[in-house]
């Protein structure tokens, strides 16, 4: 999914993240692109960032999101 939150509106932004939890949680593997940080750390459990077609860091959510951000530049 390439941004599958992008234009919706409050209540099209909250049933697209219940369908994605949903299937995540039924154990279903869903890949999206995001450049917004707080969609990812809701709806993700890894997540690898890339810069220029490069992949430059993956992990869990957390690992990533606790100041590591060094190098990504």
């Amino acid at each position: 999914l390439d941004e599958p939150m992008s234009g919706l509106d409050p209540i099209g932004r909250r049933d697209v993240r219940e369908l994605i939890l949903e299937l995540r949680d039924a154990g279903r593997t869903i890949l999206f692109s995001s450049h917004i940080l707080s969609d990812a750390e809701l709806l993700c459990t890894r997540v690898a960032i890339l810069r220029r077609g490069h992949l430059v860091a993956t992990g869990a959510t957390a690992e990533l999101t606790a100041g590591h951000t060094r190098g990504w530049d």
